[in-house]
């Protein structure tokens, strides 16, 4: 966990339990029967979940497809091996963030629970058993889980359930990242002064730029604002004060004009240039229907607390432009909660390259093409 401007991030990481004992394989996979998870079975095992946690007051767990995707996928693969696992031979498939991010969902949030049922009787049987483990009680109990998925394997000893929770407090309506070029305006600024001399360059009363003089001239670049502003250049006195030593109007038309007095300590500026220069780079778009708080992005596990969702009439969107880069990079959501932290929902990897693409997970557990 670490500090944010005015609140916390915290990241949840995934709750993971298992119930019964592994069983050594016997027989050959051709022998194992692999067929798709029963309907009826998925309803029971979705009935006695609901069930269980209405009696401790908790809101039912809507289905979701790409749970039930990897937990059915899961549940074949432990089937096949004769063992309860939450882990897996395959490398892309280690974990249960790398499973669900292969299924194509982008929870943050989740928690698995695994059982082994012989015979019959086993949605109630398997629910019984994990409410009396504390590891899987706590997940199938857990008020923050809003979606489940469920995947059901025959095998050695009996039948394999993998039972897979998801927090999905928001609800996405739409995920796109194309390439976009963005004009970028900047005023660059020559500065005289002493060596050494540390200078911050504050417009319309807030810091842009900061610099410290070298031998000859240095050079400050600050965003250009859309209409005229007023900058003062200012001489650091102490790590966190600023004595005005220059001041003037920045107005795209006229161009840098010093006020009247100026400068008034030894940094001054010596040259100002509006430049306009285009930059190829991505855009990316997140839409919500709905949203309990307010949104923000985080890209590269960094917070940008600068890009606010954009209210519609379909929902909350979160638009940000990206500089491209050679590497694949997480691009996250999350939600304020209660406690003043932020609440990481959903993590994708925006995959580099000509066709930029945002794939569920974060780098490590994406998959390298969309499921």
């Amino acid at each position: 966990m670490r500090a944010v401007p005015s609140m916390l991030l915290a990241v949840l990481t995934t709750a993971v339990a298992l119930v019964g004992t592994a069983a050594a394989q016997t027989g050959s996979e051709a022998s194992l029967a692999a067929t798709p998870t029963p309907a009826g079975l998925v309803a029971e095992l979705h009935a006695a979940t609901d069930a269980a946690r209405a009696a401790h007051g908790l809101a039912p767990l809507r289905p979701d497809p790409g749970l039930a995707r990897a937990a059915g996928a899961h549940a074949l693969e432990n089937a096949r091996r004769g063992v309860l696992d939450h882990g897996s031979p395959d490398p892309a498939r280690a974990t249960p963030a790398a499973r669900v991010a292969l299924a194509g969902v982008a929870l943050v949030e989740i928690g698995e629970n695994l059982a082994r049922i012989p015979g019959t009787s086993v949605a109630r049987r398997a629910v019984d058993g994990w409410l009396a483990s504390p590891p899987h009680r706590r997940n199938l109990l857990d008020p923050g889980f809003t979606h489940v998925g469920f995947g059901v394997a025959d095998g050695p000893g009996g039948r394999y359930v993998v039972q897979l929770f998801g927090a999905r407090p928001i609800e996405r309506i739409a995920l796109d990242a194309s390439p976009a070029v963005r004009t970028r305006e900047r005023w660059r600024f020559t500065l005289e002064g002493p060596a050494g001399t540390v200078a911050m360059a504050f417009l319309d009363g807030r810091p842009s730029a900061r610099a410290r003089l070298g031998e000859g001239d240095t050079t400050l670049v600050v965003d250009a604002p859309p209409t005229p502003a007023h900058l003062v250049l200012g001489v650091a006195r102490d790590r966190e004060t600023y004595v005005p030593s220059d001041a003037g109007t920045l107005d795209r038309v006229a161009g840098w004009r010093r006020d009247a007095g100026a400068p008034f300590g030894p940094v001054r500026v010596s040259t100002a240039t509006f430049a306009s220069t285009a930059e190829p780079g991505v855009e990316v778009r997140i839409g919500y229907r709905a949203a309990p708080a307010a949104l923000h992005l985080l890209v590269g596990g960094r917070h940008r607390p600068e890009i606010r969702p954009e209210v519609r009439a379909d929902g909350f969107w979160l638009r940000a432009w990206l500089p491209l880069a050679s590497e694949r990079r997480s691009v996250s959501v999350g939600v304020l909660a209660d406690d003043g932290t932020l609440r990481v929902v959903e993590s994708f990897t925006l995959a580099a390259g000509p066709a930029p693409a945002l794939l569920p997970g974060r780098p490590s557990t994406a998959a390298p093409t969309a499921p």
